[in-house]
């Protein structure tokens, strides 16, 4: 594998990608969203929405660099930024599994959280991540994110309801 990682706006072609990511239940379980099959025409529809970046929401593909070609392995975005108090929430995925374990979702956040502060000026980023899913807690933790609060059986995945940890990063 090369060690050129990059992210780039979406485009139209990359509904298939993003169709065989969403519909995998073992990608999405744990995501914000959840897990909830998506049919092509509804992914097509929304992507439309979705490459017309809105001053509160951006969503970027992850390629790696192989053979001399760029290959879409997972997706990066910014979400609910508010340029007045210069924050924003994020969330990342690497939907090819083969790239899961890699780095690459390091390198990549390391690109977004440049683009975020030097680019749209903001100055600390959040999230959510269910605490149950120690795979993510441990990417979190590893690139600075720190814990700041808890919200109690928040998240219902499979019937059952999991904690959530609210971390924080200031750029």
């Amino acid at each position: 594998m090369s060690d050129k990682v990059s992210i780039r706006p979406f485009e139209l072609n990359d509904v298939e990608k993003l169709y065989q990511w969403k519909n995998d239940k073992e990608i999405f379980k744990y995501l914000g969203g959840g897990y909830r099959p998506q049919s092509r025409y509804d992914l097509e529809k929304h992507m439309e929405a979705l490459i017309l970046h809105t001053m509160e929401n951006q969503r970027f593909m992850i390629e790696v660099e192989q053979e001399n070609d760029l290959v879409s392995v997972g997706v990066i975005g910014l979400y609910n930024m508010n340029f007045v108090h210069r924050t924003c929430e994020i969330g990342i995925y690497i939907g090819e599994k083969i790239f899961q374990g890699k780095g690459i979702a390091s390198r990549a956040l390391k690109d977004i959280e440049n683009y975020a502060k030097n680019y749209l000026n903001l100055r600390k980023i959040n999230l959510d991540v269910v605490k149950a899913n120690e795979v993510a807690v441990q990417f979190w933790e590893k690139n600075g994110y720190k814990l700041v609060g808890t919200k109690m059986k928040h998240r219902l995945i499979d019937n059952n309801y999991f904690d959530l940890e609210i971390r924080e990063k200031f750029l």
